[in-house]
């Protein structure tokens, strides 16, 4: 192994050049400001990338984690949103515990692939507030699964890799957020050693994922901006590749705004009677 060690490193390092190709494509904005929030992007993609890739991507013994932070974004995220997931065998049993919290809207959505890790992101099923059973304290049991179960149940298949969580709340310093654990039906004891496989392979997934999300949510951006600017535009529901997967509970619109010097958007609407909605902003990442 002597001289071999820092291969998959350099390997890595090389890969992620690709990446930053996405700043100097045609259509990137080249202001200062966007340019610059385009490199804290890749950088916190790598974080997103490694976590999902190595730290958390034990499915024997899993772990649900924050996956988004004020630190730790970048794609297309709602800023009154806390987005939790962990990765999944889908040919396996889990058991998803926590108490709800008071979020107004909470949703449990099982992927086949994530954006960037794999090549196809399609949603496998899902559970909203609606339909989420609660004990008399709040608490909950959902499972994941192949087979039927009472109660909470997620159906999952043999190609589904992943739980995500979705809670908003306008203001979550009024908001208890819920909890959560899962485990694996007849996991193993104990973790295994992390070993230079998984290291290899965890960099190269890694690097690909800063490169393929980069790239796939600036082209998401790019055909927003090719619309009729200055109005909101509706989000398809029905299943498209090139955009991201809608969640079951969600509706979504989109605007690429244009302003000269000294002009603003006024925004008027009629709320829906839904447990939540909002408007965000977003730079261009």
């Amino acid at each position: 192994m002597a001289g071999k060690a820092a291969e998959p490193w350099e390997d890595f390092c090389e890969h992620l050049k690709r990446a930053g190709r996405v700043l100097d494509r045609e259509t990137t904005p080249q202001d200062e400001l966007t340019v610059a929030e385009g490199y804290r992007d890749l950088v916190r993609l790598v974080r997103l990338g490694f976590e999902a890739a190595v730290e958390f991507a034990d499915t024997e013994h899993p772990q649900v984690y924050q996956s988004v932070t004020s630190t730790g974004s970048g794609e297309g995220e709602t800023s009154d949103a806390r987005y939790h997931q962990a990765f999944i065998d889908g040919a396996a049993t889990y058991y998803v515990t926590g108490t709800r919290g008071s979020a107004p809207l909470i949703e449990f959505t099982v992927y086949a692939g994530k954006i960037g890790l794999q090549d196809v992101s399609r949603q496998v099923g899902a559970l909203t507030e609606q339909d989420l059973i609660l004990g008399p304290d709040g608490s909950f049991e959902i499972v994941l699964s192949p087979q039927p179960h009472s109660g909470n149940w997620i159906h999952t298949e043999r190609e589904a890799t992943m739980l995500f969580i979705r809670q908003y709340a306008p203001d979550w310093r009024k908001t208890r957020g819920a909890t959560f654990e899962i485990r694996k039906e007849s996991a193993t004891p104990h973790s295994r050693p992390l070993t230079l496989d998984q290291i290899r392979t965890g960099l190269r997934r890694t690097a690909m994922f800063v490169d393929k999300a980069a790239h796939f949510w600036a082209a998401v951006v790019d055909r927003y901006a090719a619309a009729e600017p200055n109005v909101f535009h509706k989000i398809p529901i029905a299943p498209d590749p090139s955009r991201p997967t809608m969640p079951a509970g969600h509706r979504f619109s989109f605007g690429y705004f244009r302003l000269a010097p000294g002009e603003a958007v006024l925004v008027t609407f009629t709320p829906a009677d839904v447990p939540y909605w909002g408007l965000d902003l977003t730079n261009y990442w």
